[in-house]
């Protein structure tokens, strides 16, 4: 490439995050390099650098972003050079295939877990990244504006899968539930997507603490009559409704009560409460009252890998031009601007994303 160092953004810990000079990475016979051309500042990556480190405090220092992909320029001696030149995504999750978590199916409990740009492994924000080839995952030209979007799209059918799951075994005659998305960000975005793919029966319903984030999405989506769902605001979420919640919103430092504690007033009796969201601070739940009324929580973190074969037909019917929901930075603006964008202008977008 005609030059040993490259430009990286390296997390040290709280509000310390730094650009630097690194050397271009050493491929190993099964990795491929990647020249880094989409990164998604999480909500995610906005905590830890504001309340953290949580996550990522026994990797630090560490080069953020879980959500990226872009160009294969080199390719190890064992992988097919036919892939240089393809645009990718990268599927962030490591394990070690061995433990008893991983041969149950749930390796995202892995012992050893890894995750590009959280845990234990250098991520997108950088010129170039060095991925293991069953990490990435080839985007044809119709899904390259979904390239932030594959795993975050994962964590939502994980979310689907392990709710449908519980629900279903508790109660397997119930043939129409009422679903309740906590949260309008890209994990719940998806959510209700992926949740409309595959059970049209049910009423699906989202909300979010910013009512432009909620503006944003039906704009998008009232383009597209195959999706049912609805956005509703708080006033006018019925209690003790719902046969799932879903809390994809998280710690949110202006919420009147956080997500999770509000999310148990809108369970119907015997429903679930998916959370799949972080807190920084400690949450108290009235125990009795879950538990007199057989309410239950379910707690999904990241993707089962067995769930990436279902990429290819979960993309194939996802007809929403999503450059619609991205708001986009440069590079070259993340130390000063990015990561307090993410922060402070949440309402404004539903996926914030730099471009490389």
């Amino acid at each position: 490439m005609g030059y040993s160092k490259l430009k990286a953004i390296r997390f040290y810990d709280k509000n310390d995050i730094r650009l630097e000079d690194i050397p271009i990475p050493d491929l190993d016979k099964n990795e491929v390099l990647i020249k880094v051309k989409k990164v998604a500042i999480t909500q995610t990556l906005a905590n830890e650098y504001f309340y953290g480190p949580y996550i990522t405090k026994q990797s630090l220092p560490l080069i953020p972003g879980h959500s990226f992909g872009g160009i294969i320029v080199k390719v190890g001696e064992k992988v097919d050079k036919n892939l240089i030149g393809k645009w990718v995504s990268v599927l962030p999750l490591i394990s070690c295939g061995k433990c008893s978590y991983c041969k149950a199916g749930y390796d995202n409990l892995c012992n050893n877990l890894k995750y590009y740009g959280l845990i234990k492994q250098d991520g997108g924000l950088a010129e170039y990244v060095k991925v293991n080839i069953d990490n990435i995952f080839v985007l044809d030209k119709n899904n390259i504006d979904k390239t932030t979007f594959i795993e975050p799209l994962l964590i939502a059918m994980n979310i689907f899968d392990e709710a449908t799951s519980r629900y279903k075994y508790k109660f397997p005659n119930k043939n129409s539930m009422n679903i309740l998305i906590l949260g309008a960000g890209a994990i719940g975005f998806l959510t209700s997507l992926v949740w409309n793919i595959f059970r049209k029966e049910d009423n699906i319903f989202i909300n979010d603490l910013f009512l432009s984030r909620l503006e944003k999405l039906k704009d998008v989506m009232i383009l597209n009559s195959v999706y049912n769902i609805n956005f509703i605001e708080k006033e006018y979420i019925k209690r003790e409704h719902f046969d799932i919640v879903i809390d994809t919103a998280g710690f949110e430092p202006l919420a009147f009560e956080p997500a999770i504690q509000e999310g148990f007033k809108y369970l119907s009796r015997g429903g679930c409460l998916v959370s799949a969201s972080l807190y920084y601070n400690r949450i108290e739940l009235n125990q009795g009252e879950i538990l007199l009324n057989s309410r239950s929580i379910l707690t999904t973190i990241f993707y089962r890998k067995q769930l990436i074969r279902n990429l290819p037909e979960v993309l194939s019917k996802l007809k929403l031009d999503f450059s619609k929901v991205i708001s986009k930075i440069d590079m070259k603006d993340v130390l000063s601007k990015g990561f307090y964008k993410a922060h402070i202008d949440k309402e404004e977008f539903i996926r914030l994303e730099v471009e490389c």
